[in-house]
């Protein structure tokens, strides 16, 4: 009955950062703003309303589940050292923007109490905090990670113009988050918690310690780009990574309050698994990128596809190889876009279908006035790109980069 009591307290916690703080909605509205900015369409669009919906939603559920197990491990921000936290993240954002990351201030500040004696915080407490956000991250990464993904056209290290995707997710997190109090004479009431917890202790001695809940709001986003796989596979494989370096700095951080050493693992193991989380992400894309068109020049490969366009209600789907349009072999997006314009009507498609030698008959209900079918297809050699053999840089470093060049 304590946990069930408890975690009811949570929920309802988390119910009053949705409900009554204004912060969460304008993280919503941020957000909307930000799906409106990827797709180019009007903020109010169906499809950026359907998208900051789904994210809302998304985000909730992982902002309740994430509540119960910072409560369960006894996580408090005041012992988290979170004013520390944010100008140390934003400050390393201004060096390079996948720099702002608590993973990174938080080794920094654990490192700097752990050698210097200051900042006064609790390691266990930033550590166990750094892995629960990093772990509702890698759920929401799983179920949504490759929603709305953008077809794009990259240049890669080898000079190659290849097809890929752009994958960003926003999602809105309300929070209920404990805080250390000390216990008011003559006050009573709270639930009287077992001995064993909290399982990532304070730092506090005080005999009248308690907690309280509070409503918190905060944002979480995704970033990645894939060239070698299908959005939904790297979606999965980033979750899966971004979920091991979770649960190993929560363990860390709990063995941490019976190994007094294991706090320095856990100091450096924040910044460096999340480096090997990163690491690993781009080794998945040293592979043969697989949107190209077929090199033996026979079919043109479908990039991507516009929802809700006739291409769609055809049937077509990313990896797709449209062979012939009215029977006629294309060799070239220039061929399949140029027979489309002339071709009306129920216009046979011959495609082999993403992944396989299938060969399938698809049928395109198309009119006789020209008009766009809603098809992305793999780069010719003369279509604009994203250079990807240029490192992205923050504003300190382009300044610096100015400062030497002068």
């Amino acid at each position: 009955m304590i946990w069930v009591k408890l975690a009811g307290n949570t929920l309802y916690t988390v119910f009053l950062a949705l409900m009554e703080n204004p912060v969460f909605w304008l993280l919503v509205l941020i957000i909307a703003l930000q799906y409106s900015r990827i797709s180019g369409k009007f903020i109010l669009s169906m499809d950026v309303i359907y998208d900051t919906l789904k994210a809302t939603a998304h985000g909730i559920i992982g902002g309740m589940a994430g509540s119960l197990v910072l409560v369960f491990l006894g996580i408090a921000l005041n012992e988290a050292g979170l004013s520390y936290l944010w100008p140390l993240a934003i400050l390393f954002m201004l060096i390079n923007p996948r720099f702002l990351c608590f993973s990174y201030a938080g080794g920094v500040v654990s490192l700097a109490y752990l050698i210097f004696g200051f900042p006064k915080v609790n390691v266990a407490q930033i550590a166990a905090l750094v892995g629960v956000l990093h772990l509702v991250e890698s759920v929401l990464i799983l179920i949504g990670g490759h929603l709305g993904a953008k077809p794009e056209y990259f240049k890669i290290k080898t000079g190659q113009i290849v097809g890929g995707f752009v994958l960003q997710r926003f999602w809105p997190i309300p929070l209920a988050a404990l805080v250390v109090v000390n216990q008011v004479p003559g006050v009573s009431g709270g639930i009287q918690m077992p001995d064993w917890w909290p399982l990532i202790k304070s730092s506090e001695v005080a005999p009248n310690l308690m907690y309280s809940l509070i409503p918190v709001v905060a944002g979480l986003g995704y970033g990645d780009m894939v060239l070698t796989r299908y959005p939904e596979e790297k979606s999965r494989l980033s979750s899966l990574y971004l979920g091991i370096y979770s649960v190993s700095l929560i363990i860390l951080a709990v063995l941490a309050m019976k190994l007094s050493f294991l706090t320095w693992l856990a100091a450096v193991f924040m910044p460096l698994g999340h480096e090997a989380v990163i690491y690993l992400g781009r080794k998945l894309e040293e592979g043969k990128p697989i949107f190209v068109n077929p090199e033996n020049g026979i079919g043109v490969m479908v990039l991507g596809v516009r929802a809700g366009s006739i291409a769609d209600a055809a049937g077509l789907r990313t990896g797709d190889v449209i062979l012939t349009v009215n029977g006629i072999y294309i060799h070239s997006p220039e061929e399949l876009f140029r027979e489309l314009t002339y071709a009306y009507g129920m216009v046979p498609l011959e495609v082999s279908r993403r992944g396989s030698h299938r060969i399938e008959t698809l049928y395109l209900k198309k009119s006789f006035f020209p008009v766009d079918v809603g098809i992305m297809t793999a780069p010719s050699p003369y279509d604009p790109y994203i250079d990807l053999t240029q490192k992205s840089t923050g504003v300190f470093t382009k300044i610096w980069n100015r400062f030497k060049g002068s």
